[in-house]
């Protein structure tokens, strides 16, 4: 499986996000992933990946790939920004940081009439990926689930090893 991981703050190397990006790429080669790091939507587009993970709430789905986002930040530091909120919309589910986060993120979305994708929790030691909706190229729920459940379970198994 092909993980584009697209870094939201590539001019930063010591941020949460980064450190999350390098202990990432060490589970996967533990595992049958490719992990490739990613900017811009035109990396994206040249890796071809099966799924995008994107490592901040700022950044939003930038392609017709499935695209998950990490969401780690307390609810207080989006929920009244107008910008980060369009991006949360945008994403096709999100992997959160902890209950708390991903009831606000379940509230937040279906609340604007979108299906709740919310993985239950994101640490560096397990990912759960509850359910999926279709992209939008009308890509099944099935195959969002399935790549969601193998990377949860994947790379659980390789961040524990």
């Amino acid at each position: 499986m092909r993980v584009a991981v697209q870094n939201s703050f590539p001019n930063h190397p010591q941020s949460a996000e980064a450190e999350w990006i390098r202990r990432f790429f060490i589970a996967c080669g533990r595992l049958d992933f490719e992990p490739v790091e990613v900017v811009t939507s035109d990396d994206i587009i040249r890796c071809q990946p099966d799924c995008v993970l994107v490592t901040h709430e700022i950044s939003p789905k930038l392609t017709p790939f499935p695209t998950l986002g990490l969401i780690w930040s307390p609810p207080a530091f989006f929920a009244e920004d107008p910008v980060r909120r369009r991006s949360i919309l945008s994403l096709d589910g999100h992997l959160c940081g902890s209950r708390q986060i991903a009831q606000w993120i379940d509230d937040f979305t279906t609340g604007h009439g979108k299906p709740a994708v919310v993985g239950e929790q994101l640490s560096t030691t397990a990912l759960k990926f509850r359910s999926a909706a279709p992209d939008d190229r009308g890509r099944g729920r099935e195959r969002h689930q399935l790549a969601g459940e193998r990377a949860g379970v994947e790379i659980a198994r390789g961040l524990a090893a």
